[in-house]
């Protein structure tokens, strides 16, 4: 499975599995990630992108999401 380069909120980098981004975007903890179909680095809160706040709700464009604790993703 494929991975994707993105930024913490702290500036720290890190990879991910594309399935995982959206769980890192979920929880806000997201400056920005590297799309390499565009060859450029995305800000969730600036360019729109599809996001899912609930994984059965449809699609929907949410570019605001708050910061939460990096705790509970770096456990997993």
């Amino acid at each position: 499975m494929p991975y994707i380069r993105f930024k913490h909120q702290d500036g720290k980098f890190d990879i991910v599995r594309i399935n995982g981004l959206q769980a890192c975007l979920d929880h806000g903890t997201v400056r920005e990630f590297y799309r390499p179909s565009e060859e450029q680095w995305i800000d969730p809160l600036k360019d729109p992108i599809k996001m899912r706040s609930d994984r059965s709700s449809p699609i929907k464009f949410n570019k605001r999401r708050s910061i939460l604790n990096l705790d509970a993703l770096t456990k997993h």
